[in-house]
């Protein structure tokens, strides 16, 4: 019997797509599509910045900052197809980098840690600070 492969959970529709951005019409949150380094041109053969979380909590601008862990996870999607996200809406995850991304939530427990999501099966958890991992930065727009 041949493996069942369960449809991405969040539909296309969902997001408004503007370029590099894709605005989520459930939450009113705008997000980077591809890691940073990478833009809908490049993000088959550019390298994603990798980054501690030091520097991946420097980033953003012009209301763009690193997603909390709430954030994070509402890209996640629970059908328990791999990867766990719309690949349609955020197509770079997984491909040429690790498929974890940054929070700007510490982990409380340790200071020496910071949460942050895994796109491949849509779980979080501790990552020491040092470690390198992506960044998809995020806005509230009004």
């Amino acid at each position: 019997m041949g493996e069942i492969i369960l449809p991405n959970n969040t539909p296309d529709d969902r997001y408004t797509i503007q370029g590099d951005v894709a605005f989520d019409t459930l939450t009113g949150l705008t997000w980077e599509r591809f890691a940073m380094g990478r833009s809908a041109d490049n993000w088959l053969s550019a390298q994603a910045l990798l980054m501690d979380w030091d520097m991946a909590m420097q980033q953003g601008g012009d209301g763009w900052r690193l997603p909390s862990l709430d954030e994070l996870q509402t890209l996640v999607s629970s059908s328990g197809q791999n990867p766990a996200i719309n690949r349609h809406i955020f197509p770079d995850v997984g491909v040429n980098g690790p498929w974890w991304y940054w929070s700007s939530t510490p982990y409380l427990k340790d200071a020496a840690g910071a949460w942050a999501v895994h796109f491949g099966t849509g779980g979080s958890g501790y990552v020491f600070p040092h470690k390198k991992g992506m960044v998809r930065l995020v806005r509230k727009d009004a």
